[in-house]
């Protein structure tokens, strides 16, 4: 009975292995053409092996990329929860500029994201299911305004705050770096301002009507 289990336990870690590498081959790919430059047959190639086998784990691409994306949500998650847990001060600013860094250094992620919630070659269904992945971000990010005493439509000041940053991010993303300054310190100088901006909403929800 235990060479039994031991077989299938081996069979299953195997089985997760070549997962991995199919995620990872399609993760890399996404980053460099997006998701409409991508084809099942170059990310089988990249992950070594053949196009069949990625349809034993996904039945289409939209799956696979569902999947990219949504381990890189739950990922991205952790870390701010991680950063959150240190910070002693200012969390707004300080979730403004870990949005920022994250998008500087995974700007097509991000674009897949926003691919996810946006109209795109994204099925309805698949938006839906990425969409309640992300209900714990939005949770998250309701408890800082809460614990910070901010007006009591915590979820409005949360989509404000995203709609702020998708905003900025739509309009860098193909921000040409100046002789002396690049795409992430100019952002970070606006983050700086919707800070500050929120900072003063925290006193006049006046501001708001």
């Amino acid at each position: 009975m235990q060479p039994c289990n031991t077989l299938h336990c081996l069979r299953e870690k195997e089985r997760e292995t070549r997962k991995t590498m199919i995620i990872d081959a399609a993760r890399t790919l996404f980053d460099q053409n997006g998701y409409n430059g991508v084809s099942m047959a170059e990310i089988a190639q990249v992950a070594n092996i053949g196009k069949s086998t990625i349809y034993t784990y996904f039945d289409s691409q939209e799956a696979l990329y569902l999947e990219v994306a949504s381990r890189d949500t739950r990922r991205f998650i952790g870390e701010l929860k991680t950063m959150l847990s240190q910070c002693e001060s200012n969390p707004i600013a300080s979730v403004i500029n870990f949005f920022i860094e994250n998008y500087c250094r995974h700007k097509q992620r991000f674009q897949m994201i926003l691919n996810l919630t946006l109209a795109g070659g994204i099925t309805q269904k698949s938006r839906y299911d990425f969409q309640s992945q992300c209900r714990e971000l939005l949770e998250l990010l309701d408890g800082i305004f809460r614990l910070n005493h901010y007006p009591e439509d915590t979820r409005f000041m949360t989509h404000t705050l995203l709609s702020l940053l998708n905003g900025m991010f739509i309009s860098f993303q193909n921000y040409s770096p100046s002789r002396y300054e690049d795409p992430e310190r100019k952002m970070k100088k606006i983050g700086a301002k919707i800070a500050k901006m929120f900072r003063g909403l925290k006193t006049d929800q006046t501001k708001f009507d």
